[in-house]
């Protein structure tokens, strides 16, 4: 069976959408387990499980592909000392509640990936190196401390290749993670 499509619940809170290169990205600090878990969670297929919308193909009717709308994620601000991937206590705090968002009924058939981001001070390939091994201690964090099985997250790091303030390249809001709900999973 296919995976289902997923549709980007409409959230006041930091959700990403492809924004345009000039768009900024809302970077959020201090979601609790219920926002991330609203944040996170796949709403309802609005497509038939084939991938195709419209009424009985069979009598008659058109039958129209439809395209996938973006995953739901969410762009947290953890913390780390500075130049590491040494966790600090309020990015702790913060994996907490992301934690126990994950292991929820809501969000426990599910897969996520974790993407690691930095500002743009200093060099491309060192931020390459350090956003990699930032989303692997937020991934090793929640697989140690909340049980989540290692086929149920993943991780990259991007470096400062898609900055959230682009017009800021040193702002903070760039040091950043992103969770997306990647499918049914593990």
């Amino acid at each position: 069976m296919k995976r289902l499509l997923f549709v980007l619940p409409s959230l006041l809170i930091a959700l990403h959408t492809a924004p345009a290169a000039a768009d900024a990205i809302s970077v959020a600090e201090n979601l609790n387990q219920d926002q991330l878990i609203e944040a996170l969670a796949a709403p309802a297929a609005a497509a038939t499980p084939s991938g195709l919308r419209g009424k009985g193909a069979t009598r008659g009717l058109s039958v129209e592909p439809v395209a996938p709308a973006a995953a739901p994620s969410v762009h947290l601000r953890v913390q780390f000392e500075f130049g590491t991937a040494a966790l600090t206590a309020p990015a702790r705090a913060q994996l907490d509640e992301l934690g126990k968002a994950l292991v929820s009924p809501q969000l426990s058939p599910y897969s996520f990936r974790i993407t690691g981001h930095t500002d743009a001070v200093g060099e491309a390939a060192f931020n390459l190196r350090l956003s990699q091994q930032r989303a692997w201690a937020v991934q090793s964090y929640l697989a140690g401390t909340y049980t989540i099985g290692a086929n149920r997250l993943e991780s990259a790091g991007l470096g400062e290749s898609v900055l959230a303030v682009p017009g800021d390249p040193a702002a903070a809001a760039n040091r950043r993670v992103e969770i997306t709900n990647i499918g049914a999973g593990g």
